[in-house]
């Protein structure tokens, strides 16, 4: 892989293997972190924070990928994307929110992604990502992610719980994301080995994650 390339999809697995999980914990525990956030007054909100949560997942991505553009002085392709996201939202204004807040969320998020995917069609055009390295930044956070939602879900169950207070929240999360990070070491053991090779306390991580250096 190009080293141009590599970097590039590194950038992208940096902020996916990190986004995603934040984005489905608090999607899962949208209730009790309103509640406790905020109070019962906004509880209302709750089937928004998913969206929500799917649309800062896109738009962290987009960024990424708009400033992996900027690097590559790409600054028309940066402005075409800017004027697609401007008028995607104004259709999204104009058609979705007449049904409800849910709804442009919806529609706001799936612009997003669409604004990523024409930067990512960009950036592999022009050498800044590869193929691989973009399945080795999107697939494992969203495997490890299902599994970790699966496995907190099931030792709650276990202990006929669910996550609806702070506490049971708190442990769903804790269960969650030592799950997450047991996933990621077990399956995706090279992906993951290479990215802690760019982490300043990389020696610890490594000693952590029971890893051999990347060479």
């Amino acid at each position: 892989m190009h080293r141009g390339a590599h970097i590039g999809s590194m950038i992208f697995r940096i902020v996916a293997w990190t986004v995603v999980p934040i984005a489905i914990c608090l999607a899962v525990l949208a209730g009790p972190v309103i509640a406790t956030v905020y109070g019962n007054k906004w509880i209302a909100v709750v089937p928004l924070l998913p969206w929500a949560m799917a649309w800062g997942v896109g738009a962290s991505l987009s960024y990424a990928g708009y400033m992996l553009l900027l690097s590559r002085q790409q600054q028309r392709r940066c402005l075409f994307a800017d004027a697609f996201f401007l008028c995607g939202t104004g259709v999204a204004l104009a058609v979705a929110l007449p049904f409800g807040m849910r709804a442009y969320l919806m529609a706001s998020a799936l612009l997003q992604f669409l604004v990523l995917l024409l930067m990512l069609q960009w950036l592999y055009r022009i050498g800044s990502v590869a193929r691989d390295g973009l399945v080795s930044a999107f697939l494992p956070p969203v495997v490890a992610g299902f599994l970790a939602t699966a496995a907190a879900f099931a030792v709650l169950y276990f202990l006929s719980l669910v996550p609806s207070t702070f506490m049971t929240a708190a442990g769903w999360g804790i269960v969650f994301a030592l799950a997450y990070l047991l996933s990621l070491r077990l399956i995706f053991v090279r992906e993951l080995s290479a990215l802690i090779s760019y982490f300043p306390a990389r020696k610890t991580l490594y000693r952590l994650f029971v890893l051999k250096e990347a060479e």
